[in-house]
């Protein structure tokens, strides 16, 4: 399994036997992000419970986002904002990376009010893009708000010289732990009690041209993916919390509550209304050029 950073892993290598060795440099690379979020729909892929033709890719989201834009990669795992960014992909349907409420790993934490974070400094992921341009909406929408976001790499410390700080992932669930004197906020949270939508974080998709040439790979690819994230929240639970549990040291019952009560992997309408809420919302705030339209 994928621990943290980039690195490539096929579960036709583990599981599949049919597919010969010399086969598989020509099996289609498939993104997946890294963090512990994505293993409902990892795990049952890894371990060949649900079987599929792609050589799984990992990454960050920004990762992700950098080689899909780089078209390293043509299909897989995003960022939200990187998908309405680019414009250039159609989504596999009926799964996403969601919170319809509380999502629990993606977290502000802060030291002071939120209304008195205007010019202050707010420590943000390098691995995020969708996240950090959600928090600049909340405060600006609800507060006027507009703080110094200072991007930091790897470290979950919140560091003295800042007012908040945004974990996402792997990362916030760890942090979350051990906070005692910060306030806590869940974006997915407040993005619902505003807008009272869900708040979609990732997508899965492929490059326009891609599905168009390969609809009946594309339609596969979709069906194995939604498949996959049911059996990973039902029957393969189990494994998906073990895999979770051995990277983060977390409890099983934290991690049970995360899947199945915190993360929301529908794609219905109600979260493309919220996908096309956000980009209005990041237009408006000039996050997004003018123009175009939801795909």
């Amino acid at each position: 399994m994928p621990s943290s950073g980039p690195e490539t892993r096929s579960p036709a290598a583990k599981s599949n036997t049919a597919v010969p060795v010399e086969q598989r440099n020509a099996l289609t690379q498939l993104g997946q992000i890294s963090f512990i979020n994505t293993l409902p729909v990892v795990v049952p892929l890894i371990n060949g419970a649900v079987q599929t033709d792609c050589e799984l890719v990992f990454g960050t989201p920004s990762e992700l986002n950098k080689k899909l834009q780089a078209r390293q990669l043509h299909l897989g795992a995003m960022s939200s904002f990187y998908f309405l960014e680019d414009g250039d992909f159609r989504l596999f349907p009926d799964i996403s990376i969601a919170g319809d409420g509380k999502v629990g790993s993606v977290l502000l934490f802060s030291r002071i009010e939120l209304k008195d974070l205007d010019g202050q400094i707010i420590d943000v992921p390098d691995s995020s893009a969708t996240s950090i341009k959600l928090l600049q909406l909340l405060l600006k929408e609800e507060f006027g708000v507009e703080p110094i976001l200072r991007k930091q790499l790897d470290s979950i410390d919140f560091r003295s010289d800042a007012k908040a700080v945004l974990f996402i992932g792997d990362k916030a669930l760890k942090f979350d732990e051990c906070n005692n004197d910060s306030m806590r906020v869940d974006l997915a949270s407040w993005w619902k009690k505003q807008h009272s939508l869900p708040f979609v974080f990732g997508v899965w998709g492929a490059r326009k041209n891609w599905a168009q040439s390969n609809q009946t790979h594309f339609e596969e690819i979709g069906a194995s993916l939604v498949q996959a994230c049911k059996l990973g929240l039902s029957t393969q639970l189990g494994a998906v919390i073990k895999e979770a549990a051995g990277r983060t040291g977390m409890t099983h019952d934290r991690l049970s509550d995360y899947y199945l009560n915190e993360l929301d992997y529908r794609l219905t309408d109600q979260h493309i209304k919220a996908l096309e809420l956000f980009e209005q919302l990041c237009r408006k705030h000039g996050f997004l050029p003018p123009a175009s339209t939801l795909c």
